[in-house]
């Protein structure tokens, strides 16, 4: 994926850190994910794609009936699913 994410290895050892690999259904490469883990907590930290593009914002511009430059961000379906994966982190620690 061409990105840092062997920068994380320390803190993946420490369980501080976790690092997964969003693929299709085919297997394709699509994302990286990087979650941090504070106090029991696992916190959305990246989720980036070849070469660190952004994947989790599509930005539309468009000129409007004015003929003004418009431009407009959406969340992709990888935001989503990078907020899934750190939801079920959540949902499998176990507090004592």
């Amino acid at each position: 994926m061409n990105n840092c994410c062997r920068d994380f290895m320390g803190q993946c050892s420490q369980l501080t850190y976790a690092v997964f690999s969003i693929r299709s259904l085919v297997g394709e490469r699509l994302a990286t994910l990087g979650l941090f883990c504070d106090e029991n907590y696992w916190r959305f930290d990246q989720c980036v794609g070849p070469s660190n593009a952004n994947v989790t914002e599509e930005i539309r511009e468009y000129l409007d009936e004015d003929e003004i430059l418009q431009t407009e961000r959406f969340v992709t379906e990888l935001y989503y699913i990078s907020h899934e994966v750190a939801r079920l982190m959540n949902a499998t620690v176990e507090y004592h």
